[in-house]
């Protein structure tokens, strides 16, 4: 359906942070009451019918924002927090109907997840924004359904709005039904087109595409069931050497260099960079300059400096990083490691674009609780 996942969070001691394959851009509004089918799937998702078999890694989810304001989810409990995020999203907010249209294709409802993304496109429209991921969810959404003329329809809209993941389109399991139809090779090539055009945008498209192959693969590692660790701590060890040469040839690649995407690739690689905290440490110096120049999200930044605190033993500043062990005894609830200045870390949060803390811990408990 959506795009690939792109994003990672910290955790504690040594953090496996893994994410869905699928990233939806959605934010988490306020104070809005949830809808009965979703209280519904609420008490299926928390019975905890489909929890995998717990191990260390599968245990790390986690929020964080995109950099075009949205929220990224991160880990393996993905359905319960759709649910969670709608129960706080507002009629009429286009990512909070992305997070509902999000929660209703998990549920392989198709009809409404459909209707929720058509709704979401209408609502960005009327504030002249684009939506390529919803769009392009839409048309997922019919091709599952069956919807042959309304799949290529919307698949045109996302074209139109600038989705140009030719290997998402080309790989999209959704979509397999559109590729005998003589209208799937136009499409494809106008895709091409829009991703060429985009290349030609940035300074280091061949850089992109190696950071983006690299996160595929740092990703799909994590979502192993049962990784081999020895391949695990492989990737990771080749990927910091990696980022250790594009450092010293580049300096932080930003989104003038590599795009949003590829920026957001390279943190992830840098993030899980955890044997090798001096680097961490000088990557972060370069992706503060990255963010007062806005050639990368605050939110990065604000990620891995928690991430090099906690790893030098040092209270974390923004109040991302949760320890090793989810739960305080048999409370249910996350443990997050110290915190500098706790009366005064939400105006810090708000500062790199970040939610309350406790609307943040909220989210998780609701999502973990058994």
């Amino acid at each position: 359906m959506c795009a690939k996942g792109e994003k990672s969070a910290g955790g504690g001691d040594r953090t496996h942070t893994q994410l869905p394959g699928r990233v939806f851009e959605t934010r988490a509004s306020a104070n809005s009451a949830t809808p009965a089918w979703m209280s519904d799937l609420i008490r299926v998702v928390g019975s905890g019918q489909e929890r995998p078999t717990k191990r260390p890694w599968q245990l790390r989810v986690e929020l964080v924002r995109f950099p075009s304001g949205g929220v990224h989810v991160i880990g393996w409990k993905m359905a319960a927090l759709f649910v969670v995020l709608t129960a706080l999203g507002q009629a009429g907010d286009p990512q909070a109907l992305i997070t509902q249209a999000a929660a209703a294709y998990q549920t392989k409802d198709y009809v409404k997840a459909a209707e929720l993304y058509e709704a979401a496109v209408a609502a960005a429209s009327t504030g002249g924004i684009p939506a390529p991921r919803a769009s392009y969810s839409t048309a997922c959404c019919h091709a599952l359904l069956g919807r042959t003329d309304d799949a290529f329809a919307w698949l045109e809209k996302s074209l139109h709005a600038g989705w140009r993941d030719v290997e998402r389109l080309q790989s999209d399991a959704d979509l397999e039904s559109l590729r005998a139809d003589s209208r799937w090779a136009r499409i494809v090539e106008r895709c091409r087109e829009e991703l060429d055009k985009f290349n030609r945008s940035v300074k280091e498209p061949a850089l992109r595409e190696e950071l983006l192959r690299r996160m595929n693969e740092d990703q799909q590692i994590r979502m192993t069931p049962n990784p081999d660790m020895s391949q695990w701590h492989k990737i990771d060890a080749d990927n910091t050497a990696f980022m250790k040469t594009v450092i010293e040839k580049h300096g932080w690649p930003g989104k003038s260099m590599v795009g949003d995407d590829g920026s957001l690739a390279a943190w992830l690689l840098v993030q899980h960079a955890d044997n090798d905290v001096a680097f961490q440490k000088r990557c972060l110096e370069l992706l503060i300059k990255a963010v007062e120049v806005k050639e990368a999200p605050a939110d990065h930044m604000a990620y891995l400096t928690d991430r090099v605190l906690v790893r030098e033993g040092e209270p974390q500043r923004y109040g991302t990083q949760f320890s090793d062990t989810r739960f305080l005894g048999s409370s249910g609830e996350l443990k997050l490691q110290p915190i500098e200045d706790e009366a005064n870390v939400d105006a810090r949060r708000k500062d790199v674009g970040l939610p309350p803390l406790a609307e943040y811990v909220k989210q998780m408990q609701e999502m973990e609780r058994p």
